[in-house]
């Protein structure tokens, strides 16, 4: 008899309907039995996902070897001594991993971590325990560095902390107890005498006496750890300042130091000789844009060999026709700056290096938005109308789109006017703007005579300010 046969209709007497449906059972348990034992483990996760005997699920989470089929048992085991028999005796790392995620008891928690060896499952189980003197004893005795550290996170027993942060073998949880120390003299001497950089640095992000952060801030070996004292909110004693803005080796750190300084022209000496003497470009990139000495900025052009850093150095220069010609040079020699290099050069109203206006219009879409990108585009209005009529139209899009994203859209229409008075043809975007704005009927059709009218009608602001304040005409 099939499967199906049990539905055909037809009239039962309730005992008739009782056996039919005993009948059923028995049949769909034989059939996802016998799905059970398919060599396809596809079709065995199929039927453990319609299975509900306990004691077969049991089982399939013990043994079966497809992670996809044990794992979808494990889902529905509903004993949790046999998911910690599982976490603690597996020998399948994923299976004990599953396992693990599916335990909520306390004590079987507890039990597992006593007698897991698995530091993956061990790691999980800790983020279960609430028990704090089990979490003690594992921050404490437990052989994995990663598993103690996960204890220490939940820890607040402040003596066992400066216990495990300055004897704990690893540096891992040694750091995590130094994350919750509040004591400023445990911190000090983890700050001054652990053997790993990355502790120190942790404890002096928590130091607050100005003493203690000054001595680190000038003797430490370590310039991430004497970068970490300057930078600490506590540190402010501008004698201590002034001399690591002009005796610190590492470029970072005088000039970190510097950005604390009241007097400017001390300042200026640590980003001075961050711009030219640290070791790596980006720290040099950040402290030219805040060196001012005209000579000092030159001679880093002279000398600097990263084009990343003299880009940036053009920029400061007040020369700006000296600033236009080694745009000029690194526009020419370097496509992976002539991008930024064409941007500075659009700044400063310099065409030569665009070969259209469609070019130079591309170029300030590509790097300049907002209020930054209109004034650049305000620079060239009085060029516009030498270009040809699709240029012109790019260029009133761009108006009015940054227009639009500064919040000026009253603007924005009279530049969509303008791009459409360029560009009349049905495709160019201002029409769908204006017609969804009430500018315009939603049955206008685009026509060169409209668009003319419009811009006429909506005459184009040519200033930021006039943008700011500009109001349709009724």
């Amino acid at each position: 008899m099939g499967l199906f046969d049990f539905f055909k209709k037809g009239n039962k007497s309730p005992n008739k309907e009782k056996k039919v449906k005993s009948e059923q059972k028995n049949v769909l348990n034989d059939a996802l039995l016998h799905a059970l034992q398919s060599s396809d483990w596809r079709v065995r996760k199929s039927a453990v996902e319609k299975l509900t005997d306990q004691i077969t699920l049991n089982n399939i989470a013990k043994n079966d070897s497809a992670h996809q089929v044990y794992q979808a048992a494990i889902e529905k085991v509903l004993n949790q001594n046999v998911l910690a028999d599982i976490a603690i005796n597996s020998n399948d790392s994923n299976r004990r991993y599953c396992a693990v995620l599916r335990i909520t008891d306390q004590k079987i928690l507890a039990n597992v971590a006593v007698n897991s060896k698995d530091e993956d499952a061990l790691i999980e189980v800790v983020k279960k325990i609430e028990d704090k003197s089990l979490l003690e004893n594992i921050a404490r005795n437990n052989e994995y560095y990663r598993v103690r550290a996960e204890a220490v996170m939940k820890l607040d027993n402040q003596s066992l902390l400066s216990y495990i942060a300055e004897n704990d073998t690893d540096s891992y949880p040694r750091k995590e107890a130094v994350k919750k120390i509040t004591d400023q003299e445990v911190l000090y001497r983890i700050a001054k005498n652990d053997k790993d950089k990355f502790v120190r640095k942790a404890a002096t992000d928590r130091l607050t006496s100005q003493k203690h952060l000054s001595e680190i801030a000038q003797n430490d070996k370590d310039y991430g750890v004497r970068l970490q004292a300057v930078v600490n909110k506590n540190m402010k004693d501008q004698t201590v300042l002034e001399h690591i803005v002009k005796n610190d080796k590492k470029g970072q750190v005088r000039m970190a130091a510097a950005d604390k300084i009241a007097d400017a022209s001390i300042a200026q000496i640590g980003y001075i000789y961050a711009a030219q003497y640290d070791d790596e470009w980006i720290m040099r990139q950040i402290a030219v844009k805040k060196v001012t000495d005209q000579e000092v900025i030159k001679s880093i052009l002279k000398n600097e060999t990263e084009n990343s850093v003299r880009v940036i150095a053009i920029g400061q220069l007040s020369d700006k026709n000296l600033a236009k010609k080694l745009y000029i040079e690194i526009a020419k020699n370097d496509r992976e700056r002539e991008p930024y290099a064409k941007m500075m050069l659009s700044k400063l109203g310099e065409l030569s290096v665009f070969s259209t206006p469609y070019e130079l219009c591309k170029t300030i879409d590509r790097l300049s938005t907002g209020e930054e990108g209109i004034n650049i585009l305000l620079n060239y209005m009085d060029r516009v109308n030498s270009w040809e009529k699709k240029d012109r139209g790019y260029y009133f899009y761009l108006l009015a789109r940054n227009s639009k994203n500064i919040g000026c859209k009253a603007a924005s229409y009279a530049f969509y006017a303008a791009d459409i008075a360029n560009r009349p043809e049905s495709t160019t975007f201002g029409w769908n703007v204006l017609k969804s704005a009430g500018i315009l009927p939603a049955t206008t059709k685009p026509s060169p005579e409209i668009a003319k009218k419009l811009h006429e009608k909506y005459p184009i602001p040519k200033t930021i300010q006039k943008i700011k304040n500009y109001q349709l005409p009724k």
